[in-house]
């Protein structure tokens, strides 16, 4: 447990697809993931993750695929990972969250 991702994944800045999931990890998404700047695949669904989605992700500008659902995550959906123009309006997955987005589903 801890933060998943925060030993020096920052400094893996050619990383383009970071593929984990189903892989039962705990703690929160360190926002460590906001350096790298070459990622393009970010599947990180089917864990345990918890916290909320760092800011940084929306640093990401890169990013086309995104999927973080299916985990313990809560809080707000950082507002501008909506205009990370690589990701588009294709739907990818659905992130669910709880009580502050009233069980709604967002899709990224």
């Amino acid at each position: 447990e801890g933060n998943f991702l925060s030993y020096g994944i920052g400094n893996m800045h050619g990383l383009q697809n970071l593929a984990i999931e189903g892989n039962s990890f705990k703690g929160s998404i360190s926002s460590e993931i906001g350096k790298l700047s070459g990622l393009v695949h970010l599947g990180a669904a089917w864990n345990f993750f918890s916290g909320s989605i760092p800011t940084e992700v929306t640093k990401l500008q890169k990013l086309t695929k995104l999927f973080l659902e299916e985990n313990d995550l809560t809080g707000k959906i950082p507002e501008a990972i909506g205009r990370i123009k690589s990701l588009g309006k294709r739907v990818e997955r659905v992130v669910n969250f709880s009580i502050e987005w009233e069980r709604r589903r967002f899709f990224y």
